[in-house]
C-alpha cells in the first residue's frame, strides 16, 4: 500500500476533490488515524475484472517472485518456476533472470543442462 505524506488536512482534500461526495471513495478510522480507499462498489461497476497477465512484469517484480518461489521450493528447474510464478511469462525472461541473480549471489545452481535446480544462496533471505 502506497502513502501519500502531505502537510495539512487541507492539501488532502485537494487531491481527493468530489471523490467523498459522489460515493468514489471510503473511509475508516477517526483522526489521525483516518484511512481513505476506494469503495468497493465503485470498483464493482467499473467492470475491471479482465483477465490479468504478467507479460510486461518489471524486471525487479519479477526477481522478488523468482526469490519468493525458491523459498517455498528450493531445489526447483526453471520450468517449475516459470509454472508457479506466471506460465505467461516467457520460459527465456525467467531464464534471464534466474542467470542475473546467479551472478548477484543471490541464487546457487545444482546440476546442469535439464538436470540444472535452482535454490537461494547461502545467507540470501
Amino acid at each position: 500500500m502506497q502513502k501519500l505524506e502531505l502537510s495539512s488536512i487541507d492539501d488532502l482534500r485537494m487531491w481527493l476533490g468530489r471523490l467523498p461526495a459522489i460515493k468514489g471513495v471510503e473511509t475508516a478510522g477517526k483522526t489521525s488515524a483516518l484511512r481513505y480507499f476506494i469503495s468497493s462498489a465503485w470498483l464493482r461497476g467499473a467492470q475491471l475484472d479482465k483477465k490479468t497477465t504478467l507479460t510486461r512484469i518489471p524486471p525487479h517484480r519479477l526477481r522478488a517472485l523468482i526469490l519468493e518461489d525458491l523459498s517455498r521450493y528450493p531445489d526447483s528447474s526453471s520450468t517449475d518456476i516459470n509454472r508457479r510464478i506466471g506460465a505467461e511469462i516467457s520460459a527465456r525472461t525467467v531464464k534471464r533472470a534466474l542467470d542475473d541473480m546467479i551472478e548477484k549471489g543471490k541464487v546457487i545452481f545444482i546440476g546442469n543442462g535439464r538436470w540444472r535446480k535452482y535454490r537461494l544462496a547461502e545467507g540470501n533471505p
